[in-house]
């Protein structure tokens, strides 16, 4: 049988002949490198209609309970399923590139540890994470946040700095939510004024509307700060240049006028 189940409103059929399961993925289970796993229930390809581009569905579920105390932005988990898309990518190589699949998403269903106030006990409570990663020509998996929308991962910013949005998580500190970047342009990472620019813009760009969800969907989550970090792997080695940004009045604050404020928005093509 092949390696995936075809979506059939999606896919022709006769895509299932060509692509034969590979011994690496014979496996129903997956490890995450952090002593949890992932079991594997079905593979799917989507296109998409208007762009013809592929996306292989990785549906399953993990070991664990992803809520315990309340819904959480699948976002959080980017790094926790990173490993699995490098799984994916190291042992189903040819069949990916074969059919230029550049995207992967992996989702699970789930019953929460918790229930809505109010639900009855007659009704069954269900929920969905999914988090999406770009499979690169190098074999590569990158983390595309879906608190974001996706062509604004990368925004247009006064400052000029090149970057993309890579991962949305929990910081280390209480309260502390974390934005992650890559940076186009590796070397401009030791222009810490340009970068600090950058972490402000950011700080409205994007962190205002991550609030907005937090603070709407996910009360439980205690916010204070926003911290704004630019990270770059060298080899084994990573640099990392962090700002970090107060809270104030659900919105994240980095001290800047009505003006500048509206000039990075619309530089940014951009609303707030």
């Amino acid at each position: 049988m092949p390696w995936f189940k075809s979506k059939a409103t999606l896919l022709a059929a006769c895509l299932c002949a060509v692509l034969p399961i590979q011994s690496g993925w014979a496996q129903s289970t997956v490890p995450l490198g952090d002593g949890s796993h992932f079991i594997i229930e079905e593979y799917l390809i989507e296109t998409n209609n208007d762009t013809g581009e592929l996306t292989l569905l990785v549906r399953g579920k993990p070991d664990f309970q992803p809520e315990l105390f309340g819904s959480i932005p699948a976002d959080f988990f980017a790094r926790t399923f990173e490993p699995l898309c490098k799984n994916l990518v190291q042992n189903s190589w040819e069949q990916l590139d074969e059919k230029k699949i550049r995207k992967t998403r992996i989702r699970w269903d789930f019953t929460p540890a918790t229930r809505p106030e109010g639900l009855g006990e007659d009704v069954k409570w269900t929920r969905f994470h999914e988090v999406d990663f770009a499979i690169g020509e190098d074999k590569t998996c990158t983390p595309k946040p879906l608190s974001v929308a996706q062509n604004n991962l990368s925004p247009k910013m006064p400052s000029g700095l090149g970057v993309a949005l890579r991962y949305v998580e929990q910081g280390d500190e209480w309260g502390e939510l974390q934005l992650v970047y890559a940076l186009d342009e590796p070397e401009q990472l030791r222009n810490v004024p340009l970068i600090r620019s950058a972490a402000m813009e950011l700080c409205l760009i994007h962190a205002d509307g991550i609030l907005e969800q937090r603070f709407k969907y996910y009360t439980q989550l205690e916010t204070v700060s926003v911290a704004v970090q630019f990270e770059q792997k060298n080899n084994e080695r990573v640099s990392i240049e962090r700002f970090i940004f107060p809270v104030v009045n659900q919105k994240c604050e980095a001290g800047l006028s009505d003006v500048l404020k509206s000039y990075i928005l619309e530089t940014a093509g951009a609303k707030n």
